[in-house]
């Protein structure tokens, strides 16, 4: 979140948001926000969806639905009691995703965390709040919230992410931030360290996992020979160890807070290179039913075959006494988290190029 001038015009806000294409017939849209838990604590996230609903199909060149939509709308914060403007912040980066077969809803979760004008997080005095989201034209239904006070080790946690880059790493991590990496991930162990249960520790714990799986797989780009050395106990890699430690920790995250995804998804694959299927079997169904339509849990049902096919190469070359014992051992419907669980990024692509380069995970 940023804050924006309101003196300044952009050519684009007139229109309110833009489509992956030309667009015919655009009607104005009713814009709606809902939000699973209107209760949170002083420095926590709040997230909410939201949703463009128009009349008429939305409709591109050559006459196709567009997949989703780039918005450009304001998160309006207020006070309950006096009705007072806290704030008006540019919502950036976010893309509507398609919700229907017609091009009539779009929608996608969105959240609300730290005010980088201000720097500090957005929430950081208990009370009630009054959210709104100003579109292309029309506003949304307004949404009350309610903030209750921490406990010191909550707002211990809050005092040790001191830079404002700490609080963009922790959201974002490497792919949008690289500055002073190490020294971020210093602060965010710290946390981990010093304010044990507290939902700024299991952000930090998920953050470093992800980040420490990214390592791992750049060091170890052939996925295929690690995993094997790595059970055979030809190697020790410390990093990864850490890796699934602080990913474990990091499961511990409320499901609203969107990194909780791609905890899931790195830890099915590290729960594949140690060999425990029935964790990465469990933790992929929890994935797809908590977020069907996420970056991750969308994909599942396609790696799925391309994995399961895989694996079915895998047995087929082990020797037929060897498989006898792995099969008593393996129940059959374990077998499918090989296929559900290896569609993490990165951690498992080597396995997919030695077949076909086109069916890699994202």
């Amino acid at each position: 979140m940023t804050n924006l001038n309101c003196r300044v015009v952009m050519p684009l806000l007139t229109l309110g948001f833009m489509l992956y294409g030309s667009v015919k017939g655009v009607e104005l849209p009713d814009i709606e926000i809902i939000a699973r838990r209107v209760t949170i604590k002083v420095g926590e996230p709040f997230v909410f969806r939201l949703r463009y609903r128009f009349e008429q199909p939305l409709v591109s060149e050559p006459n196709q639905v567009p997949n989703a939509i780039d918005h450009y709308a304001y998160f309006v914060l207020k006070g309950s009691d006096d009705s007072s403007l806290v704030g008006r912040y540019r919502l950036d980066d976010v893309s509507l995703k398609l919700q229907d077969a017609q091009g009539l809803e779009y929608a996608e979760n969105l959240m609300i965390f730290y005010d980088v004008g201000r720097n500090k997080v957005f929430f950081d005095k208990p009370g009630t709040y009054i959210i709104q989201v100003e579109g292309w034209t029309k506003t949304s239904n307004p949404l009350s919230i309610t903030v209750e006070p921490t406990s010191k080790a909550d707002m211990r946690a809050i005092s040790l992410l001191s830079d404002p880059n700490d609080y963009k790493f922790l959201v974002d991590g490497s792919e949008r931030f690289i500055y002073n990496r190490t020294e971020r991930i210093s602060h965010l162990k710290a946390v981990v360290d010093k304010c044990e249960g507290t939902l700024l520790a299991k952000w930090a714990a998920a953050r470093i996992g992800i980040e420490k799986a990214k390592e791992l797989w750049k060091k170890y780009p052939r996925g295929e020979e690690f995993m094997g050395k790595y059970r055979r106990r030809e190697i020790v890699e410390p990093l990864f160890e850490n890796s699934y430690k602080y990913l474990r920790e990091g499961l511990q995250l409320p499901d609203e807070v969107l990194t909780r995804e791609e905890v899931l998804a790195k830890i099915i694959s590290a729960e594949i290179v140690r060999g425990d299927y029935d964790k990465a079997l469990a933790y992929a169904s929890e994935m797809g039913e908590k977020y069907p339509q996420g970056r991750y849990g969308s994909r599942a049902a396609e790696v799925e075959q391309q994995i399961l096919e895989h694996h079915r190469d895998e047995v087929a070359e082990i020797p037929p006494v060897q498989l006898e014992k792995k099969q008593a051992k393996v129940p059959l419907r374990v077998l499918v988290a090989t296929a559900i669980g290896a569609f993490v990024v990165g951690l498992l692509v080597g396995l997919l190029l030695k077949k076909k380069a086109s069916s890699c995970s994202k």
